[in-house]
């Protein structure tokens, strides 16, 4: 018998129903997945392995999740012992994967079809997306005739992943990676961003494809395409450009931004580019205000290490190139984002309303907007005091 303590577990990551229609259309019908659970119940009537019996009780409850675990456990199991059993294991796993896939799709075809007040579903098309391990999809969106949308959708970072979509260790929503998202495409830094759900762990974040507003190279690509690693100082777009990410990295302590190239790039636009960052990790941290913030960024180090970076370009451009150069590029990103309080208030404002639908707790994110508030203001007194200082011994 499953424990009670088991039970509350299985409330608590009870998955929203989906309708008949989503098992419809899926690759495998519910009667081959009834088939593949009694071919293992047949087949392990004899088995005596204590976890091997107390997975096939959860592989009878009404539970989703607890359904995939059983026959991860299962499957262990048979990989050891018995390749039959393997096969329907797979089966099974297999099935509820591509039932977490019916599931975003079906949230997000609801979403897309209000925002853009579509006729319905036939307004849409779905395709693989390529690239990252959180669970996702492409889609494609005909407004008019004349009109369409792309969007890159993917759960939030404790969502389930590609090759695991309802593992035990889904978690909430994290609001403080909502929350950059939106503050990103309001400092012209990020790509549009929209926000979806079931619930606070089925929750999808859907980014514009870029290159439908130009032409835009991931860095990796943009490096192998456009630069020349000899020359770094024959690029000082590049290098302002690079500056910004760097600076909005350290206020907003982000990581996995400059150090990754899949997660930023160049957007093109009539011969005029700017750099936006599409991928980040933010931790929780104690206040989320910066030790050393402004030393860091200064040395080029830090918490990024720029001074041994292997990419000539990122290493120049944030480490060995004059220091005047990136204080100026640092103090122009700031005067063209001279409302960046106004910003983060704007998103927080934006975004309370699906914090409070979705009953998340909000304490952290306050926390963070406190502490990257303190960090700007640090971030910009230094900055003037170098000018001041500069003028004086001009």
């Amino acid at each position: 018998m499953i424990s009670e303590e088991e039970e509350e577990e299985g409330k608590q990551l009870e998955i929203a129903s989906v309708s008949p229609f989503n098992f419809h259309d899926l690759n495998l019908e519910r009667d081959s997945l009834e088939e593949s659970k009694a071919c293992l119940k047949r087949s392990l009537e004899g088995v005596k392995v204590e976890n091997i019996r107390k997975a096939l009780e959860r592989l009878e409850s009404q539970n989703e999740v607890f359904q995939k675990k059983a026959a991860d456990e299962i499957s262990f199991w048979a990989l050891k012992n018995n390749l039959e059993l393997l096969k329907h294991t797979t089966m099974i796993k297999y099935f509820y994967n591509e039932l977490s896939y019916k599931r975003l799709e079906n949230t997000a075809a609801r979403y897309f079809i209000e925002f853009f007040q579509l006729r319905g579903p036939e307004n849409l098309s779905f395709s693989e997306k390529t690239s990252g391990i959180q669970l996702g999809r492409r889609i494609h969106i005909a407004i008019s005739p004349t009109e369409s949308r792309t969007f890159f959708i993917k759960t939030h970072k404790h969502g389930a992943l590609s090759y695991s979509s309802l593992k035990s260790s889904v978690k909430e929503i994290d609001p403080k990676e909502v929350f950059v998202y939106h503050l990103l495409h309001q400092l012209n830094l990020g790509p549009e961003a929209h926000f979806f759900w079931e619930d606070k762990k089925n929750f999808y974040i859907a980014t514009e494809d870029l290159n439908e507003r130009g032409s835009f190279n991931e860095y990796s690509k943009f490096y192998k395409k456009f630069l020349n690693p000899d020359i770094p100082e024959e690029y000082p777009l590049i290098c302002d450009e690079l500056i910004k990410i760097d600076v909005i990295s350290r206020i907003l302590r982000l990581s996995d931004t400059t150090t990754n190239k899949e997660n930023f790039g160049f957007l093109e636009i009539n011969g005029q580019i700017s750099l936006h960052l599409i991928d980040f990790d933010i931790k929780e941290e104690f206040n989320y205000i910066g030790d050393g913030l402004f030393e860091g960024f200064l040395a080029g180090n830090g918490k990024f290490q720029y001074a041994s970076n292997t990419d000539p370009i990122i290493r120049y451009a944030l480490a060995n190139r004059n220091q005047t150069d990136r204080v100026q590029a640092a103090a122009h990103f700031f005067d063209n984002n001279f409302n960046i309080f106004q910003a983060v208030e704007t998103s927080m404002e934006h975004l309370l309303h699906i914090f409070k639908d979705l009953d998340v707790n909000i304490n952290d994110l306050l926390i963070y907007c406190d502490g990257i508030k303190k960090n700007i203001q640090l971030f910009k007194e230094r900055l003037m005091h170098l000018d001041l200082a500069s003028q004086n011994e001009a």
